[in-house]
């Protein structure tokens, strides 16, 4: 339940319980991507509330998301369905589909899975990046046509080309955290989920002009199952664009390179209306 507690980010992603494996949610517009839409990782973040709430099972932590965006969703109110598919004594599997003027717009399937204890360890190294207080922060009223989304963020950009740099790799990435919480707030699951498709998309950077990116499928791996302090260090690729779709690959770092989500992510290229501009 909301309390007085509660951050911008926390009372956005609020679900109500409304019974029977049903639940409310409010898709605030403050939270949209281009072209007016809710962002699909804030979408993303709601679908894994509703399924923390139902399976109510804090010892087993979110591992996998994966999430299939069937049409464009609205500002506005929504339904989520959420369905246990199946529950262990360590892990769980959670469906979770939203609704919008009684159609389904996005489906999810989540993978729960509590720490085991293991012999063997292999830890992959965190990009070479400067320490956030050594990096400028950028503010979103100079970036053309920043989303609502966007500007939600407090951002340090360190990786890649600028927006429309058309450099020759689309690479882009940043230190950042949520503008209206303190930067060094512990990120939870949800809140890493949404930071893996929150920023712009590392496309833009080879771009020379804007072009319509709507995400077809969206998997996030969650690696850490301790909230951490941010801000959050975030790299993002696209290596293959063909046939009108691109993927894009993400990792999300803590301060200390402790390695919290990978993500992947399928979409289109489309190109945009002459008199629109998004990032």
């Amino acid at each position: 339940m909301t309390t007085t507690h509660a951050t911008p980010f926390d009372r956005a992603t609020h679900v109500a319980d409304t019974g029977d494996g049903r639940y409310a949610a409010a898709l605030a517009p403050q939270w949209n991507g281009p072209f007016d839409r809710p962002n699909g990782g804030f979408i993303a973040a709601i679908l894994l509330r509703a399924a923390q709430a139902e399976l109510a099972r804090p010892d087993l932590p979110p591992r996998i998301l994966n999430v299939q965006y069937l049409r464009p969703a609205n500002p506005e109110p929504a339904t989520l369905h959420v369905q246990i598919l199946r529950v262990g004594g360590r892990n769980a599997t959670v469906q979770v589909s939203l609704h919008q003027r009684e159609k389904l717009a996005v489906t999810a399937l989540i993978t729960f899975s509590g720490p085991r204890p293991h012999t063997l360890t292999i830890t992959e190294p965190p990009p070479d990046a400067p320490r956030p207080d050594l990096v400028a922060e950028i503010d979103p009223d100079d970036l053309d046509g920043a989303s609502p989304a966007l500007r939600r963020l407090r951002m340090r950009p360190c990786f890649g080309a600028p927006i429309l740099g058309g450099s020759a790799d689309a690479i882009t990435g940043r230190w950042f955290s949520l503008r209206d919480e303190n930067e060094d707030r512990a990120y939870d699951a949800a809140r890493l989920v949404a930071l893996c498709d929150l920023w712009w998309p590392a496309v833009f950077s080879a771009a020379r002009q804007f072009v319509g990116v709507p995400t077809l499928d969206l998997t996030v791996h969650l690696r850490a199952t301790t909230p951490v302090p941010g801000p959050i260090l975030g790299r993002f690729q696209t290596s293959t664009i063909t046939e009108g779709h691109f993927d894009e690959t993400g990792q999300l770092w803590s301060t200390t390179g402790q390695l919290l989500a990978e993500s992947r992510q399928l979409a289109l290229l489309t190109e945009l209306p002459p008199t629109v501009t998004h990032a």
